[in-house]
Order: C-alpha cells, then structure tokens, then sequence
C-alpha cells in the first residue's frame, strides 16, 4: 500500500521522508497502512509540522530546531513511535501536541527553549502498551499527560521556572516527576 507525505503541497508516494527547507517551514504529512515511517527535521523560525499517521508500523522522528517549533502528530493503531526534539533559538515557544491511540504506544518528547521562551506539551496515550519519556527544560513549561488503559508508564523532567503539570493515568500506571527550578 502506498503511503501519501505532503510538503506544502507537494505529494510524494514514499516509505519515509525527509524534509529540511527555508524559514516559516510547513510540513504535513498524512499516511495510511502497513510499514510507516517518517523523519522529519525543520531548522529556522517558526516551523510547523502536522503529521498523520494510521494503521500498522506508525514511525515518527521529529526535529525542530530554532525559534517557534509546532508539531501536531497524531497516530491510530499499531506500532505508534514518537520520538521528537524542539529544541528552540530566542523568539519563540515549543508547542507539541502528540496523539496515539491504540498497540504499543510510545512517546519520547524533548523541549528546549532558550532564553525565558515557552514550552507546551499535551499527550494523550489512549489504549494498549503506553510509554512515555518527556522533558522540558526553559521559561513556563506546561505538560499535560493522559494515559488512559492498558500499561501506562510515564517518565517527566521539568527544569525551569513557571512549572505546570497535570497527569491522568488509568491501568498499568506508574510515573516518575522530577521539577527543578532555577
């Protein structure tokens, strides 16, 4: 089955894809079936990534570096693998919204901003085996996780100040919380 990726417009019938270009970089992609996988790396300000992924192998790796990095990254059934760096320059936030339902359910998110900038996290993990290794360090850091059924597992670091974190777990659940402010 062909997997679909989509760069501003652009579509490519691919197994994985790479996509690296200019500022203001928007990057969606969107596919379906068997074996996905996606590597995915932004340099420069105010990139975007909105990533779709449904059914079978589910393999996504993000890297975002430089001001304002937003990633949307949602998958449904399956192998479900995040593994995401938004690592940010002065000027703008890290924002990361990751959904993953269904299978084996892991997550792996780092943020990093520079210079009292912002980071945001939302996960909802819905069903199966739950994992989830997330770390924050910077000015007003928010993470708020969901696990809900099956395994759970999550492991968060937040260094900073501003330090918000809300945790809804169901099932397996076990978490570890380190907060270090300066």
């Amino acid at each position: 089955m062909k997997r679909l990726c989509f760069f501003t417009g652009l579509a490519l019938p691919v197994a994985a894809a790479t996509a690296t270009s200019a500022s203001a970089q928007s990057v969606a992609i969107d596919q379906t079936g068997t074996a996905n996988a996606a590597t995915i790396a932004q340099d420069d300000p105010d990139k975007k990534l909105l990533a779709s992924m449904m059914g079978d192998g589910n393999d996504l790796r993000v890297r975002q570096t430089g001001a304002a990095a937003d990633l949307t990254a949602l998958s449904d059934g399956a192998g479900n693998v995040l593994d995401a760096v938004q690592a940010g320059d002065p000027g703008g936030a890290n924002i990361a919204i990751v959904s993953q339902s269904g299978v084996a359910n892991t997550a792996t998110v780092q943020q990093i901003a520079a210079s009292g900038a912002a980071n945001e996290l939302t996960l909802l993990q819905d069903g199966n085996d739950n994992s989830a290794s997330l770390s924050q360090h910077g000015a007003g850091n928010h993470l708020d996780v969901s696990q809900l059924g099956d395994t759970n597992d999550a492991a968060i670091a937040q260094t900073g100040y501003d330090l918000g974190l809300i945790i809804n777990q169901s099932g397996g659940a076990a978490i570890a919380v380190t907060q270090t402010g300066f």
